[in-house]
């Protein structure tokens, strides 16, 4: 899809969240949230009397209401998330035809890159908790006055770790900490990434049909801006797992077909693949980029 670059589509606002959704039924009340997200207010009525606090009136000139959300969908009746996309006034990019997490985030990044969006933010839609808890704030001060270029996410501790199912606890800290032998941020396996327009031009360059186009590419474009000299930082964040997904993803609902099939051995063989494969795929992809790993047998880990 090409975009003729124009002035912000988003109403002045600044950041602007990506997602992708792939739905085969209406959209759940997570996405709904995403969508409803209004926390302008809701930060700063927490952080009126709170010294050194980011102040509002920035805020106020990145996120004049609310962060505003393009959605690239897949799903096979795209009406579902159409209508809803409409219903809350988000971007709706029809994305059947770029299938993978990797060509879905670069149609919704090259999107609000071209309409004028300064930092992006790329979530899943289930995480709706970080447009609603407030803590993306920290996030955007860290872009705009932290000298970061690319963000990743981090989750691996205290209260926000505590709230992951148990054994993706397990798997996403092995994935991060061996992935941090490169000199990636120490907690990456999040997949959630914010960044500028530097690091979202890095971002729009990945070719996903030559390295690939699932979950592999969310570290992949962080070597890429490695190896081009941007800064990749990490942001440890008090980010909750949505309950919903904790109790879906350890067997705490009932599993109907109307619910999808899922169980909670289908969420723990997904963490095996994800170590099993993304571990050598960035490896050997930092390899081809010149980058090796450096394992310091006295490194104090963080997560």
């Amino acid at each position: 899809m090409r975009v003729a670059a124009t002035a912000s589509a988003f109403g002045g606002a600044k950041c602007v969240v990506v997602t992708n959704t792939y739905y085969t039924r209406a959209p759940d009340d997570q996405f709904r949230a995403l969508l409803m997200a209004k926390t302008l207010e809701r930060y700063a009525e927490l952080n009126a009397d709170v010294p050194g606090a980011f102040p509002v009136a920035a805020l106020n000139a990145a996120f004049p209401s609310a962060f505003p959300v393009v959605v690239v969908d897949t799903s096979p009746d795209p009406s579902f998330v159409r209508d809803m996309c409409r219903q809350y006034g988000a971007t709706y990019l029809d994305g059947r035809e770029a299938p993978g997490i990797g060509p879905q985030t670069l149609m919704g990044v090259r999107y609000a890159y071209c309409h004028g969006a300064e930092h992006v933010l790329r979530i899943d839609p289930e995480k709706y908790g970080l447009a609603a808890r407030n803590v993306m704030y920290p996030l955007v001060e860290e872009l705009v006055t932290g000298g970061a270029d690319i963000l990743s996410i981090g989750r691996l501790r205290d209260t926000a770790f505590a709230s992951l199912p148990p054994y993706q606890q397990i798997t996403e800290r092995n994935i991060s900490r061996a992935l941090a032998t490169l000199g990636l941020p120490e907690d990456t396996a999040s997949g959630i990434r914010a960044m500028n327009r530097r690091g979202m031009s890095i971002l729009m360059q990945f070719d996903p049909e030559q390295h690939g186009k699932q979950w592999e590419f969310m570290w992949y474009f962080l070597i890429d801006a490695m190896k081009a000299g941007l800064n990749v930082k990490g942001l440890f964040l008090p980010f909750i797992h949505p309950v919903e997904m904790l109790l879906k993803e350890t067997g705490q609902l009932e599993d109907t077909p109307e619910a999808g099939g899922e169980t909670a051995y289908f969420y723990d063989n997904k963490r095996d693949m994800q170590l099993a494969l993304i571990v050598p795929k960035v490896v050997a992809y930092a390899a081809s980029c010149g980058i090796y790993p450096v394992w310091d047998p006295k490194r104090e880990w963080i997560i």
